[in-house]
């Protein structure tokens, strides 16, 4: 017998074993909502389990059935519960407390055992468990943010080439490979970047990570001693700041503008730091491109400083107006002041952990010696069928292809978000990237306009996730990259629709 989707799955939970107290203070109604959300929140109800129809648990439970039905009705209002026609009531799929306090670690049963004892970082690093709770098997419905288009993405000539790899080469590609990375992909990406982002390096300078995490992580044993100050845009990418503060770092944050980290404020703030972590061709998460000028002018600065700036170009050959900007590294290698990373999860796809750096001539071996400490190489076969990717020329037709298709994506986003959403948010057009940012009119309050996403089933991220000061926290994040023009305009209509019918019971409460 096949398992049963959680679409109609039946909940374990014991609805007849709920207590209500006819004589308490709180209205029955009341009652039934606290101990619902309660098992929801605790997880004893799950994603997905259908709760039983009014008609049967008014029964059970000895109570009037339009009792019930208030209680579903206000539950499916805040969220908890969705109501589908055909297949019932059941629980969310997601659930309103972890999207507007994403942040707060979840309490612990203390254990009759004694605790094992554990490291200080690990204590830190376990208050980031709920973004990876949030940020881990999330359902891929708009406007979920930060993910390539997998149904765009050439599966067949990825399958081919693999097949290919397995039949010639399956020997050499079973043994141990080079911390460094598989010496043919390296060429490639130093003929690519050569070529697309106006880079001169050469393949041993190229270095293979398991996406742009670890390449974080391995500059940051590499680079960063306990209270060195690291300088960060704000808003920034969070879990970069979370790999700083586990070295002991002093992170410094400097606010941006419309063109990215502001220069001025870095010399202003920090004059004499160890390394500056920045996004110039497509600022997470505001979008901002960073212009010549103040491309040279951050250089400069860490020239003064003797900083070294981590570049982290996560999707620069996604720009739409014009070819992409030359990357910081490519403007002055002779500085060798920069290190320019990039990573293949966003161009290809996300499960593809394939990221790499280009390091300076010094930084070669420690990396190396780093990285084989650590996990030793990256999977030999990936790089290879990548190699064989790039080298025929598959991996160029189709950022092209995905730049078409991405910039009209963002256009639909645009005008989607005008037609029905201009009251509640405006959504500019970007440069380039995978995402938007739609800010909230003075009026609408973030936690109201998550909670209408969450009952229109709709992804929205708050920008102030990713602020450290709160410098530009009115506003959320749109992805748009894996939603075909019509998903795009559904969703939107979803949005408005839900925002209106908050609105209007918000309107019912006031007095």
């Amino acid at each position: 017998m096949s398992a049963k989707s959680p679409e109609t799955r039946r909940a374990r939970f014991p609805f007849d074993a709920i207590v209500l107290d006819d004589n308490g203070s709180e209205p029955i109604t009341d009652q039934l909502e606290q101990q619902i959300k309660a098992a929801i929140l605790e997880r004893r109800l799950k994603p997905g389990d259908r709760l039983p129809s009014t008609r049967q648990l008014s029964s059970d439970l000895t109570v009037a059935r339009n009792t019930l039905k208030n209680a579903y009705s206000q539950l499916i209002a805040e969220g908890y519960l969705i109501a589908a026609a055909g297949s019932g009531t059941r629980v969310a799929d997601e659930i309103p407390d972890r999207v507007l306090q994403p942040f707060t670690p979840r309490r612990k049963h203390k254990s009759a055992s004694s605790p094992t004892k554990v490291s200080s970082a690990a204590k830190r690093i376990q208050s980031f468990q709920p973004w990876i709770e949030t940020n881990t098997n999330r359902p891929v419905r708009p406007f979920l943010p930060h993910t390539p288009s997998n149904a765009d993405f050439p599966s067949e000539v990825w399958a081919k080439l693999t097949a290919r790899r397995l039949r010639q080469s399956a020997g050499g590609l079973l043994d141990r490979g080079d911390p460094r990375g598989f010496r043919p992909l390296r060429e490639a990406i130093a003929d690519y970047l050569g070529s697309a982002r106006g880079m001169s390096c050469h393949a041993d300078q190229v270095f293979i990570t398991a996406g742009a995490q670890q390449g974080i992580d391995l500059l940051t044993k590499l680079l960063v001693d306990p209270g060195d100050r690291v300088c960060m845009e704000d808003p920034c990418y969070m879990p970069a700041k979370f790999v700083f503060e586990l070295a002991n770092a002093k992170v410094v944050t400097v606010p941006v503008d419309d063109q990215g980290i502001s220069v001025k404020r870095l010399y202003e703030k920090a004059p004499s730091a160890k390394l500056a972590y920045v996004t110039p061709s497509s600022q997470f998460p505001t979008t901002a491109t960073m212009q010549l000028s103040r491309r040279l002018s951050l250089i400069e600065w860490a020239r003064d400083s003797g900083a070294m700036i981590i570049e982290d170009d996560y999707n620069g050959e996604f720009r739409f107006r014009g070819r992409p900007l030359p990357a910081l590294y490519g403007i002055v290698p002779e500085t060798q002041c920069v290190i320019y990373m990039g990573s293949f999860s966003k161009l290809l796809f996300p499960s593809l952990r394939i990221g790499y750096l280009v390091v300076p001539d010094d930084l070669i071996d420690p990396l190396a010696s780093s990285r084989w400490l650590i996990d030793r190489h990256s999977p030999l076969l990936e790089q290879a069928v990548l190699t064989d990717f790039v080298d025929e020329g598959h991996f160029a037709r189709h950022v092209r292809r995905m730049r078409i298709i991405y910039a009209e994506r963002q256009t639909t986003l645009v005008q989607a978000a005008t037609d029905h959403l201009s009251d509640v948010l405006e959504v500019s057009p970007a440069d380039g990237g995978l995402h938007l940012v739609g800010r909230l009119n003075t009026r609408v309050r973030e936690k109201e306009l998550m909670r209408a996403a969450m009952a229109a089933r709709v992804e929205l991220t708050p920008m102030s996730q990713f602020c450290v000061r709160e410098t530009d926290t009115n506003g959320v994040i749109l992805g748009f990259a894996p939603f075909s023009n019509t998903q795009i305009r559904r969703a939107a209509k979803q949005l408005a629709a839900a925002c209106k019918g908050m609105q209007s019971q918000l309107d019912r409460q006031m007095p």
